[in-house]
C-alpha cells in the first residue's frame, strides 16, 4: 500500500490534476526526486507540482513548481467546486518549520543574513518566515483540512523530532495528520511518535528507495555522462559526501581517514554535492574535502540530480552524511557508510538506518 488507492477513483483523471505538494522548490537530491517517484505511481493520472515558492529547476533534474497558495487562491475560479486531491510524497517535513523552511528557499546571501540574527529574536523570526512564506501554518510543508476540501495522502513522510516542537506545532502537525485519508511513515521513530498521538501510520520505504525501477534510465544515462566527464569507469571510484556542518577542520580530517579505511588501495575518490539550498552543502567544504583525500580525488560540481544519482549508483562504495545519498545507492546494491554525529540531521538519518538496515555501517564520528 502506498495511499494512491485512498484517491478517489476520478481524481487526476478526470477535471483538476491530483496536487503533489512538498520542498521540491529548493535544490536538494531526495527532494528533487520525491515527485519522479509520485508521477511514477500516478501513472496516467494528471498531476501539478508544488511548493511554497514558484520554482524553476527543471535545469537541476527537479519541476517547475507552483507556488500553492496562489495554486489554492486560484482553484474556485479555475475548478469550480471540485475538490482539490493533495498528495505529500516524501521527506522529513513533519518538523520543518516555518523559519527553516523560509531559510532555505532564500538566495544564499539573504539566507545568511537571517542566520546570523540572534536565538533571542525567535518571535521576530517566526513573524519574518510567515510573511516572507504568505502562510500562516507553523509547519508549512504540512496541510491540514482548511488548507483543501480534498484527500490528503502523507506518503513515506519522517518526523522524527517531532515532540521537540513547541506544543502549538505538534498541535498542528497531530490534527493536520489525524484528518488525513492515509498516513505512512518511513522510520520507527516517527511511527511511535504518532501511535502515541493514537494515529496509525504503517512503515514504508522512502520513495527513493524505488529508482531504479520507476527512473532507472535517466540514472543510468545521466551516470554515463558524468563518469566521462571525469574520467572514471562504472565501479572503479568511491563517493564521499559531507554536508557544511562537518567543515570544521577535524571534522574533514575524520572523514578523509575513514575513506581511506574503506577504501581499496587506488581507489579514486569522487567528492560530491547532493544540495545546495541553504544548511545543506557548501562547495568549499566539498573542496577542501577533496583536497584532504590527495591528488587522485575528483571534485564533481554539478547540480543536476540525476548526473548525482548516477555516480552513486555507479561508485564501488559510498560514504556520507545524506540520507538521500546512502537511499540511492543501497537502492543499487553499492555498500554505503553513513556518517551521524549527534544533534542536527543525523536523528533522521540513524533512525532510517536503524528502521531499515538494523543500524549496519552506521558511524557515529
Amino acid at each position: 500500500m502506498n495511499g494512491l488507492e485512498y484517491l478517489a477513483p476520478d481524481a487526476g483523471r478526470e477535471g483538476p490534476p491530483v496536487v503533489i505538494f512538498g520542498p521540491f522548490d529548493r535544490h536538494n537530491l531526495g527532494d528533487l526526486l520525491f515527485p519522479h517517484l509520485a508521477i511514477d505511481r500516478l501513472k496516467a493520472r494528471r498531476w501539478i507540482c508544488a511548493g511554497l515558492v514558484e520554482r524553476d529547476l527543471t535545469a537541476d533534474g527537479g519541476h517547475r513548481v507552483v507556488a500553492f497558495s496562489r495554486l489554492a487562491q486560484e482553484w474556485r475560479s479555475q475548478w469550480g467546486p471540485l475538490p482539490m486531491h493533495v498528495i505529500h510524497p516524501g521527506g522529513e517535513i513533519l518538523t520543518a518549520d516555518a523559519y527553516a523552511c523560509a531559510v532555505m528557499i532564500l538566495p544564499p546571501e539573504q539566507a545568511g543574513r537571517m542566520l546570523s540574527h540572534p536565538q533571542s529574536a525567535e518571535g521576530a523570526r517566526r513573524a519574518w518566515a510567515r510573511q516572507a512564506l504568505g502562510v500562516a501554518r507553523g509547519l508549512p510543508y504540512v496541510l491540514g483540512s482548511t488548507d483543501c476540501d480534498g484527500q490528503r495522502i502523507f506518503a513515506g513522510v519522517g518526523g522524527v523530532d517531532l515532540l521537540l516542537l513547541p506544543a502549538a506545532l505538534q498541535d498542528e502537525a497531530r490534527r493536520a495528520l489525524a484528518g488525513a485519508a492515509y498516513v505512512s511513515v518511513r522510520d520507527g521513530a516517527t511511527q511511535s511518535i504518532l501511535e502515541g498521538w493514537g494515529i496509525a501510520a504503517p512503515l514504508e520505504p522512502d520513495p527513493v528507495s524505488r529508482l531504479p525501477q520507476a527512473c532507472g534510465s535517466q540514472v543510468a544515462a545521466a551516470g554515463k555522462v558524468a563518469r566521462q566527464a571525469l574520467g572514471l569507469e562504472e565501479g572503479a571510484y568511491g563517493v564521499v559526501h559531507v554536508s557544511a556542518e562537518w567543515g570544521d577542520d577535524l571534522s574533514l580530517a575524520t572523514v578523509a581517514a575513514e575513506c581511506r579505511k574503506f577504501g581499496e588501495p587506488g581507489l579514486p575518490w569522487v567528492v560530491l554535492g547532493v544540495g545546495y539550498a541553504p544548511w545543506h552543502d557548501d562547495p568549499r567544504v566539498l573542496a577542501r574535502l577533496a583536497d584532504g583525500l590527495g591528488r587522485d580525488a575528483r571534485l564533481f560540481t554539478g547540480r543536476q540530480v540525476w548526473r548525482i544519482s548516477g555516480l552513486l549508483a555507479g561508485a564501488r562504495q559510498v560514504v556520507s552524511t545524506s540520507l538521500h545519498a546512502r537511499i540511492v545507492a543501497e537502492a543499487y546494491q553499492v555498500p554505503a557508510w553513513s556518517l551521524v554525529r549527534d544533534g542536527g540531521q543525523g536523528a533522521k538519518l540513524r533512525a532510517y538506518v536503524e528502521t531499515w538496515w538494523g543500524g549496519s555501517r552506521l558511524l557515529n564520528l
